[in-house]
Formats: C-alpha cells, sequence, structure tokens
C-alpha cells in the first residue's frame, strides 16, 4: 500500500518501478489506489463505506464488509478528503517525471 498509515506515504516501490520504465524509455501511465481504500482508513473511519438501501427482504441499511473493490461511498466527504491526499501527494511526487506521461 502507498499509505500503509495515515499520512504515512510509502513510494518505494513505485518509484522502482518508474525509475526501471525510464531506463527502458517505456511511458507511465499511473493510476490512483482510490479503488480499495486502505484497512486502517475502514478502521478509524467506516462511514466511508456505501451503506445499501433499506429493502423489502429485511437488509435494512446493509453495509459492505472490508476487503474489495469499489466498497467506499463516493457521498462520503471522508472518502472524498482521503482520495484527494493521496491524489495530491502522487502528483506532487511524480508530475516532474518525463516518463509518467499520462
Amino acid at each position: 500500500t502507498l499509505e500503509p498509515q495515515d499520512g504515512v506515504f510509502n513510494f518505494t516501490l513505485l518509484d522502482k518501478v518508474i525509475d526501471y520504465a525510464e531506463q527502458l524509455k517505456l511511458e507511465v501511465m499511473l493510476g490512483t489506489p482510490t479503488a480499495t481504500v486502505p484497512a486502517w482508513l475502514y478502521m478509524s473511519h467506516p462511514d466511508v463505506f456505501a451503506q445499501g438501501p433499506d429493502s423489502a427482504e429485511g437488509y435494512a441499511a446493509s453495509e459492505t464488509s472490508f476487503g474489495g473493490r469499489r466498497q467506499a461511498s463516493f457521498n462520503s466527504r471522508t472518502y472524498w478528503w482521503y482520495a484527494e491526499r493521496i491524489v495530491q501527494n502522487l502528483a506532487q511526487r511524480y508530475a516532474h517525471r518525463p516518463v509518467v506521461a499520462f
């Protein structure tokens, strides 16, 4: 994970991959890690997960459990705050790298 703890970023592996791509004269399309929230975020802010609607089957406000992709609620201001922070950190770190082309 690029953010193993709240506010602690570890770009070591990504730095190596981008360095190697640069040596090979490749271009890199850099994505964001926002599709899956880290465990620490789920544990400290469970409100970031989507909550299902009430249903006739009795699954009133059912919640998703941790462990999959696209489980965050796009309506969660908490999710957006953390998503923006990691994206900003990635942009600041790699914006100057010519190999990052997209």
